[in-house]
């Protein structure tokens, strides 16, 4: 009998679940994992049929982070060597890993409890909405590991939380519970670990039942809203406009109102 896949899909109703499966050892990112992930994330750029992305853990914890026996096979050459070997790991796995996810067109929902460490929060960090249980601590170590944050962290933390917030995060490493989470803007919602899977149910099925094309465009908006001038987001919101004013579901919900009905969405 083979051993359990690290990484679990499963894909029905318009919401495909990615769930990281190594519960024995906290959900560990393994070079494998980041690997399969990438390929996932690049392969719901064109996935029609995926209305809404969950991310989340097996058992009691998120994901720990990267995976240091993997990690750890960089310190067997000299300075130079650990060196560019370090930034090969980036290149090769962090930085296509986090673009990837950040280029996923659709909402994506991360569901959170236990730990999510290091590149688990970051996954967290460049999700659209976070449910947390009250378990959740979301961490940054790499301080306190010798090395800065290598994730991206330095890119989304601050838009979540401010610049003295990231910076109190990233230097001292401190836990964040997930009451404080929520409070600083890292999760939409904090609950009770009892209730985390009924509320995150409830917040994808609520996507997935939405117009998708306009979650997507909206999604697009906020995602180019530091770039643009106030003009050239009016612009970009006429643009969006007319890409949703084309769909099935913008005349559905015209009508839907004005009969005074449910509408009932195709997300097209």
């Amino acid at each position: 009998m083979g051993s359990a896949p690290e990484v679990l899909v499963h894909q029905e109703g318009g919401i495909t679940s990615i769930t990281l499966n190594r519960p024995q050892v906290k959900n560990a990112l393994t070079f494998a994992m980041c690997r399969e992930l990438i390929s996932l994330f690049r392969g719901l750029r064109d996935d029609a049929a995926t209305r809404v992305v969950l991310l989340r853990g097996s058992g009691s914890d998120f994901s720990s982070g990267a995976d240091l026996n993997d990690v750890s096979t960089i310190l067997a050459g000299d300075p130079k060597a650990r060196s560019e070997a370090a930034v090969h790991q980036v290149h090769e796995l962090s930085l296509p890993l986090f673009l990837a996810m950040g280029a996923v067109p659709q909402p994506v929902v991360c569901s959170v409890r236990g730990y999510a460490v290091g590149a688990g929060m970051q996954m967290a960090l460049m999700s659209d909405l976070v449910i947390a249980a009250e378990s959740a601590k979301f961490v940054l170590p790499q301080v306190r590991l010798g090395h800065n944050v290598d994730h991206g962290e330095s890119w989304a933390l601050p838009r979540k939380v401010g610049m003295g917030r990231a910076m109190q995060l990233m230097v001292l490493g401190d836990s964040v519970s997930g009451r404080d989470a929520e409070r600083f803007g890292i999760a939409n919602w904090v609950v009770d670990d009892k209730a985390l899977e009924q509320k995150t149910e409830e917040v994808v099925s609520r996507l997935a039942d939405s117009p998708t094309v306009a979650i997507r465009e909206m999604k697009k908006l906020l995602g180019g809203v530091a770039q643009r001038s106030l003009e050239e987001q009016l612009e970009a919101e006429a643009r969006a406009l007319g890409v949703c004013a084309a769909t099935e579901d913008f005349a559905e919900a015209i009508g839907a109102f004005l009969a005074k009905r449910k509408p009932a969405f195709k997300g097209r």
